[in-house]
């Protein structure tokens, strides 16, 4: 009887030791889903309709010319291939005419059309983003046309090494993040985000980074030894490219007063180390916009851009600031009038803003990530001072969109409390600080989370085949 007592507590030794076969992780399921339908919005979207798309690839395309011309493999110009300039508007109609349609025939003629690199136009509808916004695109761009590559295959192909970016980038700030992963995955899964992501547009680099960002600091806040050097250059590199991509996410960097200052060697060094990443931050940004020195170096040059623009070049921005109230009815008007769209433009307003889902996804849409967000556990986010912390960065960026909105209004010299050109893919990169606000450590997490985490990835995968048809058939004859 010993022997047998003895031989069953052995088994039952060896089977706890014996490890269960491990499902695929959360992070690679979000990496076949992103591919898969990934490849199926780029692929499907006529070119240059995304939203601003030509734009962003024009400036693009003169960036990578800009370098190599730098390296002296071609000539020097300031106008664009004939090719590039025809086919943009050749595709001008689509969103033009929201009704119209087009065929897979139309893009195929447009890749068969040559370069020609030396027939030559000019064309000034150009983004004014910096190259840093571009880096995945040019990666492909820059060669294709030293191989003097057609403009749209070109187009497709940055699109292709955009999403690539996206989906490692944002990879890597699932694995990294130690709470809320099914939250993130749901964020980046959007139709919306995931259309983004795979385009010309600066959207790719910006949603990435700002997700890694985001998981990085929530993985030092929570690990329990000290933050090493080589963690704090991930943060600080991170955040320079995001800020030198789109300043209006600098604020992301506050996120450093999540960590305790019980993780560095001295409280000194805890100041020291947030000082020297808002400085890395502000000079890469200074860097990338070189011409935000010529104020300083050159006044006169100042002086004059102003004149020409007239005593007011900014009216809508001066009619905020000279009363701080109406920036509160400005965003009370604006929020009453747009919310709708900004939810439809959150979740998957696709195409050129024209492709759109049916009105009760877009509702069902924002209520399973809020309840998501409250299954999330963490023991964190319950703290008083955390929850102010991310409050008061969500409305730090929501201020510094709605002023960077107000700038880029300077031509409308009358001013009106109803702000137009917010998109709502603008609030994604820190939807993530809303949706940790309801974080807690309720019951609800014991008893209904691991369900709701279930049912999340098939919702997605409905969504976006939803957004995949309705996308078809805006711009396709089924």
């Amino acid at each position: 009887m010993v022997a047998v007592k003895s031989r069953s507590s052995i088994q039952v030794a060896v089977e706890q030791k014996v490890p269960k076969p491990q499902r695929w992780s959360l992070e690679t399921l979000f990496l076949i889903i992103g591919f898969f339908f990934g490849v199926l919005f780029l692929a499907t979207t006529p070119p240059f309709q995304v939203a601003d798309e030509s734009r962003h690839f024009v400036r693009a395309y003169q960036i990578s010319e800009d370098v190599l011309h730098a390296l002296g493999w071609i000539p020097s110009s300031d106008k664009l291939p004939v090719s590039l300039v025809n086919a943009i508007e050749e595709t001008q109609y689509l969103h033009v005419d929201p009704e119209s349609k087009t065929t897979i025939g139309h893009t195929l003629s447009l890749m068969d059309d040559d370069l020609r690199p030396e027939a030559r136009v000019r064309y000034v509808d150009t983004a004014g983003y910096p190259f840093i916004s571009y880096l995945p695109q040019l990666a492909l761009i820059i060669p294709m046309r030293l191989l003097q590559v057609n403009a749209v295959v070109t187009l497709y192909a940055a699109r292709f090494c955009a999403l690539l970016f996206w989906l490692l980038v944002t990879y890597l700030a699932i694995r990294k993040l130690p709470v809320a992963k099914h939250l993130l995955v749901f964020i980046a899964l959007l139709p919306m985000t995931i259309f983004q992501a795979g385009s010309l547009s600066a959207d790719c680099i910006t949603l990435s980074l700002s997700f890694l960002l985001i998981a990085y600091y929530v993985h030092l806040a929570h690990k329990a030894s000290y933050v090493r050097s080589n963690e704090f250059l991930v943060v600080s590199g991170v955040g320079a490219l995001l800020t030198a991509a789109k300043l209006v996410y600098f604020p992301l960097v506050g996120l450093h007063f999540l960590i305790s200052p019980a993780k560095f060697r001295s409280r000194r060094l805890y100041v020291l180390t947030f000082a020297l990443t808002v400085f890395v931050c502000i000079a890469t940004l200074l860097i990338s916009y070189n011409n935000f020195l010529t104020p300083l170096f050159s006044p006169e040059k100042a002086v004059a851009a102003t004149s020409a623009q007239g005593p007011t070049p900014y009216p809508q921005l001066n009619f905020l600031l000279a009363n701080p109230l109406n920036i509160g009815r400005m965003l009370a008007a604006t929020g009453g009038k747009y919310g709708r769209t900004y939810m439809d433009g959150f979740v998957g307003h696709l195409g050129w803003r024209c492709a759109s889902l049916p009105s009760y996804l877009y509702v069902v849409t924002i209520l399973m990530i809020a309840i998501t967000a409250f299954t999330a556990d963490s023991r964190l986010f319950t703290r008083r001072w955390h929850r102010l912390l991310l409050i008061g960065i969500a409305a730090v960026i929501s201020g510094a969109i709605c002023l960077a909105i107000c700038t880029d209004t300077f031509l409308n010299h009358k001013p009106t409390f109803l702000l137009r050109g917010i998109q709502g893919r603008y609030f994604t990169p820190f939807a993530m600080l809303i949706g940790l606000l309801a974080a807690n450590r309720t019951s609800l997490n014991r008893r209904y989370g691991r369900y709701i985490q279930a049912a999340m990835l098939p919702f997605v995968v409905f969504l976006l085949l939803n957004a995949f048809y309705f996308l078809v058939d805006h711009y396709y004859e089924l």
